[in-house]
Parts: structure tokens; C-alpha cells; sequence
């Protein structure tokens, strides 16, 4: 098996982005890493941990890994190993990390179950399986029903907080069943911070109130476009060409002068022409019975031609038609349309209905008027020039009806998200009245003050708890299972120096009960915990045919809750049990382990130094270094933390005291220009150091605020003038900056300038408190 070289790439890998580490040292056999608390160390160990599952995202079996994440692993023999492709992997791995405590040891503390740890040993599957125990709690004492009594007056404050909130929420939403359960989880949801930010102006709120009363409209059906167009003539323009050549037309017949200039005498005779032929009666009149003169109907049929007479009929044929196209204008205002939307409805309607009438006048002219006329008197040849050219009506009236629709569309729209709105609208009244109660009643004191009395009422049941479970007899069996559980005891016996803690074989003999003087036990501490995990990889590490030597350890954090009497025993632990890994990766952010690791793998280095000096004299090939130094570094980047791995600095390297490693940090902070990465450390590095000075100057129990005030005033005895307005900025640094979870806040509450000063005022206190010691750390201090 070759070993790892390096991780080519990273995408998406939770704090780590998109990452490409092209001038990052070489992975060697003998990897240290060094990082703060939450930096990334943790994650970074999930790519090795995805080699050894040979998984990646999985919601059931492996859900630490980020769900888009995506590595490169290179090896020495040049192949790569890929996320997608893992199934394919050959390399050996095995690691140690809060995700392996999570997967393979169960404490259950103060439950009604007992710890089960499963070993994968021979035929044992690697899993937990808890069995469920119960606890029988005794009554609490006076102290207990007091801090009941406590939490519960607390809470009824609370409470009534709440109802009235409720209360007055559902009176403005006019929803009954708003109640105070309600207000409480939009407070848990939004936090109490954001829901501060939702009030309103009086203007906004009116508004919002408005669309929670008005009730929804209805839906409004849209204008169908016209068509402009007669059967036999067509659209517009074949309309407009017949209109013109019915005014055109020339009539051929013998015309009787006296009727051509009398149209009224022309349309009488006409009509007793047609009434004669009727009848088949050419030789009396048939009104007055009188003889009519011969050939009187032969001059009457010259004048009235067919061609005279097919004209009168093409004109009244169009004209009849013709007044199908007559559209009628819509209403310019509708009452159901919503106010916002109205004065644009109008606006678009009078347009509409402008092209409607422009077409229908000319319709008029043409037909009703020029082609009557020329039906009254065919003879006219000048009635063809009064004839106007029409405008593309069926485009224009089609994209104004268009339009118009726009707008009933936007209507529409309203009606069917009314709901919508509705909901949008009573959301954020509903925020703002919780925003300006939780500001008027100071509700987030309320809330500390409740939380606070819950906390020391567990406090109090957890403390008079005593756990009673009848003690199973247990066979202990001669199988690989029984020899692992008697290897982890060996080993926690050596962590306590006594038997106090031991595994024992549960019932099923396939997993091991954790138990404390013979019972299962609860109420492990962390350091416990720590103890009894890492001895158990410890062990798994040796199991069914796996060699130490043909394996990739990593080890993330093994006394990350281990008391420091523990430290150099896990440190030994890992000397013993892993210095003949194929690779070893070691991470931590305990300055003390750190160094224990550090001074094991720079003498590695310096052996392998020595032997290339001799090498080097005799021509031979130089050995690789065994060892590498890294370290995870934070920064901001688009106001977004990020961290990357990086060779490890070589103040790291240098000093071997964590103290004075934090005193040259905060040196470095005054001599330079900080970035805001540097804020979000500054307050831990500080801290940290103000506990390592103050314990050794005042080594009692008083807590760091009683010593920091006790030391000011012996710095301000020899002159330093240091105020309580200078001294709050100091322990606000410290306490508040450093233990704050939100990794933003340190750049959100306090900037530069104000670091700097709390950071002067520290060394100020140091300085005139032990001025001989400061002088020399001083001195020891590296320029950056």
C-alpha cells in the first residue's frame, strides 16, 4: 500500500469551499496538525473517514459528510482517489473522530437506558444496539422543590407574556385560534434578535392591515379579439377596394334627363316601374286606371338598365352585410376591477374604445353615407374621391383589446393569490406586534430569567438522582469479543489507575455494557467518555486481520476532553500503539499534546537529518523526512468564514510553552495592522493567556474576574492608572469575544480600535503586576 500525498482538491467541503492546497507541503509518513476549536480539523478527517466507509452523504449511515462535498485524494504511485469513485479504493484507514464516538459508543446519559458499546470483532457487525433500562428518579429534596417553585413562578411571567401577545395577535389577524404556543415558536423559529427587526412604520402598517380586511374580488373574463371581415369582400382591404369600385362604377343606359337631375322624381318613377312589371301591366296606370302612352315602359327600361339596377343591389347587398361589423364600445370603468389597477383599466379602455369608433365612423361614411348616395344616384362619379383609405383597424383595435387584457390578467392574478397576500400581510403584522412586545416587556430578560431557574432546577434533579438497576449476571465468553473487552479494559484501567470503569459483555454477547463499580453507569463525565472511546479505537485498530503497519491512522483531537493529567498518557498511548503506522495524521488544538507530539516527530526528523549528513559525505541518496508540520487557518473571505490547511507557522514550531506562543501572538497584535481573521482569535488567545498568568500569580480559587481585578489593583499601586471603564473592556474581550458560539459576532461587536486598547490595557496589567517578567517575555518575543 502506498501512502497519501496529498488532497488535491476540495469542493463544497462544509468550511473549506472549494479549495486547491498547490503549495502545501506533502502529506509524510508522520503528519501533525494544529488548529483552534471548530476551525475545521474535524473535517478535514471526514475525507479520510469516506476513504474508510467507502461513502460519502448518506442520511442514514453517514450524514457528517457535507452533502454536496467532493475531494481528490493523490496518492505516492500517482493514482488518485476520488469521492464518486470510492468503491474502488484499496487504501487502509482507519479513524478516530467525534463521528466514530457517535457511531460506535453509546453513554446515554440520564436516560432509562444503559450504554452499549459494539465491537465489529470476527462475525459482529460494526453498530450500536442499545437496550433500553429504566431509571427510577427519588423525589427531589428541598433544594429541588425550590428551584421548582423558582422555575415555575418564572415560567407563569413567561407565559402570561405569551397569552397576552396571542391575544392581542389574533384580535388583529382575526384568527381564534392564534394562542400564545403560536407567538412562542415564531420566537423560537426567528430568534428574538431578528424578530426585533420586523417592526413597522404607522404608514406600512395601515396598508397591511387593509389587505388583511379586503375581501377577494372576482375573476374578470378577458376581451376576445375581433375579426374585420365580410363574407364575399374579405378583410379590411378587400373591403375598402369594394367600396370603391361600387362609387366607381359607371352605369351604361339611356338615361331620361328629366329623372337623372330629380333623384326624388328618379326613386318614384323606379318604384312604379318595378310595381308595373309586377303586375305584367304596361298599358294603364294602376293607380288612376288612365291608358299610359305607347312605349313608356320602353324608355323607362333604357333609363333603369341592368346595369343601374345590378349597382342598387350590390350597394344594398353590402350594406346589409356591412352591419355585422358594427362592435360596440365596452364600459371605460369597472367597478370590479381593484382600485390600484382602475385608473390604468380606464386609461387602456378610452383607447380602446377610440380605435372602436374611428372604424365605425368610417364604416359609416363608407357605406351608409357615399354608397347611399350612390344608390340614390348612380349617375354621381365624384362620390369615389370623397372616399377615405382606412387605417389597419383589426391590428390596432386587437392590440389595444391586448393591452386591456394586461390588466384584467393583473386583476385575475390578485384574486387568485389573494390568499397569498393575505397570508404575506398577516405574517408580518403578526411579526411586528411580537417585535414591539418583546422590546416594551424586555422579553429577552424574561427569557434569561426563566431559562436560568430551568437550568438549576435540572441542575438539582440531576444532583439528588440516584440511578438503581438490578446488576445482570453476565457470562463472559472465551470469543474475540471477550479478549477485545478484556485489551479496552487493560487499557482504562491504566487511564483511572484503578477498576472503577470497565467494559462487561451484555446479554446478547455481542456488545459490551459500560459499568461503574460493577452497574451499568450514567452520568459519565466528558474526560470519561474521551477515555473509554479512544481505548476502544484503540482496539478496533487490532481487529479480524488488520496490521497497525499496513494502515492510514488519523487521529483527530484524542484528549480533546481529557483532564491534563490524562494528556501525556494518551500521548503515550499513541506512541506505543501507532509509531508503526504506514501513515499517521495526528490533530489537535491542546497546546501541551500538541507540543508531545511535536518534539516526537522533529526527533524523528532530526535522526533522519543526522544519517543524510553521513549519507551526503559518501555520495549516497538522502532519505525523505518521516515528518510534516501543517496547520487549519480561518480567514474571511466575502464575509464568509472559510479555512484552509497550510504549513504550520514557525512560531508553532519554535516554541515549545503555549504561553509564550499567546504572548507573542498578542505582541504581534499591537506591533501590526490586524485583519479581521485576527479578530475572531484575539479573544481566545487573550483569554487563555490572562487564566496561564493569573493562576501562577494567584494560584486560589478565586474565578478570573476576582483575580483580574486583584492583579489591576497591584499594577495600579506601581503606577499604571488603569480604570474600570479600561478594565471592563479587558474582561469583556476575554469573556464575552472568546466564549461567544456565533463565530461572526467578534467583528459584529467590536472592531480594531477597540481590540487594540482592551489588548494594551492586558499587557498593562502584566507589565506594572510582575514588570521584571514582562520585560523578559518581551524580549523573547519573535518579530512577525
Amino acid at each position: 500500500m502506498t501512502l497519501i500525498k496529498n488532497i488535491k482538491s476540495l469542493s463544497e467541503f462544509g468550511i473549506f469551499q472549494n479549495s486547491e492546497w498547490n503549495d502545501l507541503p506533502d502529506f509524510k509518513r508522520f503528519n501533525l496538525i494544529y488548529g483552534w476549536n471548530r476551525c475545521g480539523k474535524t473535517t478535514l478527517s471526514r475525507i479520510f473517514s469516506s476513504c474508510e466507509k467507502k461513502a460519502t452523504h448518506n442520511i442514514e449511515t453517514f450524514k457528517q459528510f457535507p452533502v454536496n462535498g467532493e475531494f481528490e485524494i493523490a496518492l505516492y504511485d500517482r493514482r488518485l482517489i476520488k469521492s464518486k469513485e470510492l468503491a474502488n479504493s484499496t487504501l487502509a484507514i482507519r479513524v478516530f473522530n467525534q463521528d466514530f464516538i457517535d457511531d460506535n459508543v453509546s453513554f446515554e446519559p440520564n436516560k432509562s437506558s444503559n450504554g452499549i458499546v459494539y465491537l465489529s470483532e470476527v462475525d459482529i457487525d460494526t453498530k450500536k444496539k442499545l437496550d433500553k433500562r429504566t431509571i427510577e428518579k427519588k423525589a427531589l429534596k428541598e433544594k429541588s422543590e425550590q428551584a421548582k417553585k423558582n422555575r415555575e413562578s418564572k415560567e407563569k411571567i413567561r407565559n402570561s407574556f405569551l397569552q397576552s401577545v396571542g391575544r392581542e395577535v389574533s384580535n388583529i389577524l382575526f384568527d381564534k385560534t392564534y394562542n400564545r404556543t403560536k407567538v412562542e415558536q415564531r420566537i423560537k423559529d426567528q430568534g428574538v434578535d431578528k424578530v426585533r427587526t420586523q417592526i413597522l412604520d404607522d404608514e406600512e402598517k395601515t396598508k397591511l392591515e387593509e389587505k388583511v380586511k379586503r375581501k377577494v374580488g372576482k375573476e374578470i373574463s378577458q376581451f376576445k379579439e375581433v375579426e374585420i371581415k365580410i363574407p364575399l369582400y374579405g378583410d379590411i382591404n378587400g373591403i375598402y377596394n369594394h367600396i370603391k369600385n361600387l362609387l366607381a362604377k359607371e352605369i351604361v343606359a339611356e338615361t331620361i334627363e328629366k329623372l337623372k337631375n330629380d333623384e326624388e322624381l328618379n326613386n318614384w318613377i323606379k318604384k312604379g316601374f318595378e310595381i308595373h312589371k309586377s303586375k305584367d301591366e304596361y298599358g294603364k296606370c294602376l293607380f288612376c286606371d288612365n291608358p299610359l302612352p305607347n312605349q313608356l315602359f320602353d324608355k323607362f327600361s333604357k333609363h333603369f338598365s341592368k346595369d343601374y339596377l345590378d349597382l342598387q343591389t350590390n350597394i344594398e347587398l353590402f350594406i346589409s352585410l356591412s352591419k355585422s361589423l358594427k362592435f360596440s364600445q365596452i364600459p371605460s370603468d369597472n367597478p370590479e376591477i381593484y382600485p390600484e389597477l382602475r385608473a390604468e383599466f380606464v386609461s387602456h379602455a378610452d383607447t380602446l374604445n377610440s380605435s372602436i369608433k374611428d372604424f365605425t365612423d368610417w364604416l359609416f361614411m363608407s357605406s351608409e353615407a357615399l354608397l347611399d348616395e350612390k344608390n340614390k344616384n348612380p349617375y354621381d362619379k365624384e362620390l369615389v374621391e370623397m372616399l377615405d383609405e382606412p387605417r389597419d383597424f383589426q391590428k390596432e383595435i386587437n392590440d389595444n383589446i391586448s393591452t386591456l387584457n394586461e390588466v384584467i390578467e393583473k386583476h385575475n392574478q390578485q384574486v387568485i393569490g389573494h390568499s397569498d397576500e393575505v397570508s404575506t400581510s398577516k405574517e408580518k403584522l403578526e411579526l411586528h406586534t411580537i417585535a414591539k412586545a418583546i422590546i416594551e416587556e424586555d422579553f429577552q430578560k424574561m427569557e434569561d430569567e426563566y431559562l436560568t431557574s430551568l437550568g438549576k432546577e435540572k441542575a438539582s434533579i440531576d444532583e439528588l438522582s440516584i440511578v438503581e438497576k438490578e446488576v445482570e449476571k453476565l457470562e463472559k465468553e472465551t470469543s474475540q469479543i471477550g479478549s477485545a473487552l478484556a485489551k479496552i479494559n487493560k487499557h482504562l484501567k491504566s487511564y483511572f489507575g484503578k477498576d472503577e470503569i470497565l467494559l462487561d459483555l451484555d446479554s446478547s454477547k455481542k456488545g459490551y455494557l459500560i459499568c461503574r463499580d460493577g452497574i451499568p453507569a450514567s452520568n459519565l463525565s466528558e474526560g470519561e467518555k474521551t477515555a473509554i472511546a479512544f481505548s476502544y479505537f484503540i482496539v478496533k485498530t487490532e481487529e479480524r486481520d488488520f496490521k497497525v503497519n499496513n494502515i492510514v491512522i488519523f487521529i483527530d483531537d484524542p484528549i480533546s476532553s481529557l483532564d491534563s493529567n490524562f494528556v501525556y498518557h494518551s500521548f503515550s498511548l499513541i506512541k506505543e500503539h501507532f509509531q508503526s503506522a504506514k501513515q499517521l495524521y495526528i490533530s489537535t488544538h491542546n497546546f501541551h499534546f500538541f507540543n508531545l507530539v511535536k518534539e516526537w516527530f522533529t526527533q524523528k526528523n532530526n535522526k533522519v537529518q543526522d544519517e543524510n549528513i553521513e549519507l551526503k559525505k559518501n555520495g549516497e541518496e538522502l532519505k525523505p523526512l518521516p515528518s510534516e508540520f501543517y496547520m487549519v487557518e480561518s480567514f474571511y473571505e466575502s464575509d464568509r468564514r472559510k479555512s484552509k490547511l497550510k504549513a504550520l507557522d514557525h512560531t508553532l514550531k519554535r516554541f515549545k510553552s503555549e504561553y509564550h506562543f499567546l504572548f507573542n501572538n498578542i505582541n504581534q497584535f499591537l506591533s501590526y495592522s490586524p485583519e479581521y481573521g485576527d479578530l475572531y482569535t484575539i479573544g481566545n488567545i487573550s483569554r487563555r493567556f490572562f487564566e496561564i498568568y493569573a493562576d501562577f500569580k494567584i494560584p486560589n480559587s478565586s474565578n478570573p474576574r476576582q483575580k483580574m481585578e486583584a492583579l489591576t489593583k497591584e499594577a495600579n499601586s506601581n503606577g499604571a492608572s488603569i480604570s474600570m471603564t479600561d478594565l471592563g473592556k479587558v474582561y469583556k474581550l476575554i469573556n464575552e469575544y472568546s466564549h461567544n458560539y456565533e463565530p461572526m459576532s467578534s467583528i459584529e461587536h467590536t472592531d480594531k480600535s477597540e481590540s487594540n486598547e482592551a489588548i494594551k490595557t492586558l499587557l498593562k496589567i502584566v507589565e506594572y503586576s510582575d514588570k521584571k517578567h514582562f520585560e523578559i517575555m518581551k524580549k523573547n518575543c519573535l518579530s512577525r
